[in-house]
């Protein structure tokens, strides 16, 4: 049975009905799967959503989705050396023939993120909940729970 997270949980990201933790968004085979500093990482992406920090929020889901596709293509594919940057991993997944939709949201991510980490970007709340919302699908995909 593929899972997924409830859209529910996703649509209805406000600050002020923030889930307080990931456990409250992915059902429970997706968390016993995961690594404890991802459910760490993740949690705080969702402190930093209810607090409304967007920047902060949009640099922790860059920083979980680079994060947990660098250890996948090691781990999982079984890439003899840990890719560099997110552009090495998308070349890797895309000859793995990862989902088009999986490619394009890392290539949207690679692109703010390089304008972030050189201080060329503030993000607005809409584009750090799509953020969320792309870490949140990513971590799916990697756990091979997506439709």
């Amino acid at each position: 049975t593929l899972l997924r997270i409830k859209a529910d949980r996703i649509d209805g990201l406000k600050p002020s009905k923030c889930p307080k933790s990931v456990g409250e968004i992915f059902p429970v085979e997706i968390l016993e799967a995961m690594d404890e500093y991802l459910v760490k990482e993740l949690n705080e992406c969702l402190e930093c959503l209810r607090h409304e920090l967007w920047t902060a929020l949009s640099l922790m889901c860059f920083r979980v989705i680079e994060g947990e596709f660098r250890l996948h293509v090691t781990e999982d594919l079984g890439v003899a050396s840990d890719p560099q940057n997110i552009g090495e991993v998308i070349r890797i997944l895309e000859r793995a023939n990862y989902p088009e939709g999986v490619i394009g949201a890392l290539e949207n991510i690679r692109e703010d993120r390089n304008l972030a980490m050189h201080g060329q970007i503030r993000f607005s709340s809409a584009r750090a909940k799509e953020l969320l919302v792309d870490a949140l699908y990513c971590v799916l995909t990697i756990y091979n729970f997506y439709e």
